[in-house]
């Protein structure tokens, strides 16, 4: 299930004021012959606040786990969830709590700094827990600069900070993280000059 949308609060053109609104829930369970029996939750809600060139939201993700399975998202756009560090490209078995905010502010064009227009400043601080103990899994922040060049194009800098906690070292979760390293090596590898050229 899912519904999303904006409520104009002021319709001026100066201050246009926009409240959004976007919330998502369904269930993932066993199927067929799978050993595992489990039906886990998948939450999501982010109300926002959109003034001018700035949009501000608060977040929370929750994909459910109960310590043997956990919500998996195969399919999705993992990137773009949990952080850009992209620790949590597979869910562990607690599952995730993920409470963030976003900000962000688009520069309109203004008399004398043309050159700004099109700019976008945007951050998300995320706080991290497992979803079935409340464990910690520590926190992220992610920031970027963008600016478009030409007509469908943009050109982005971007920075994250993370600091995650001995919880994703655990037994249950090594797997995860041998994954993870595994996937950064081969990163590494691929943008290494080959001895043979």
């Amino acid at each position: 299930l899912r519904r999303d949308g904006r409520y104009e609060l002021c319709s001026s053109d100066l201050d246009r004021i926009n409240l959004l609104h976007t919330a998502e829930f369904a269930r993932q369970s066993d199927y067929a012959n799978n050993p595992s029996d489990f039906g886990l939750p998948y939450i999501f809600l982010e109300p926002g606040i959109a003034w001018r060139g700035l949009t501000a939201k608060l977040g929370y993700e929750s994909l459910g786990g109960d310590g043997t399975d956990a919500v998996q998202m195969p399919l999705a756009t993992l990137h773009a969830f949990q952080g850009w560090a992209d620790v949590f490209l597979t869910t562990p078995p607690d599952g995730i709590d993920d409470y963030y905010v976003y900000l962000s502010y688009k520069f309109a064009a203004m008399e004398g700094l043309e050159f700004l227009e099109g700019l976008k400043l945007s951050g998300y601080y995320h706080l991290l827990e497992a979803e079935d103990s409340n464990v910690s899994y520590g926190s992220e922040f992610d920031a970027e600069i963008s600016i478009p060049v030409y007509d469908r194009f943009r050109v982005a800098l971007t920075y994250r900070s993370e600091e995650h906690t001995s919880e994703l070292q655990s037994r249950r979760n090594l797997v995860c993280r041998l994954l993870l390293e595994k996937k950064k090596k081969e990163q590494i590898t691929d943008l290494l000059p080959s001895p043979w050229c």
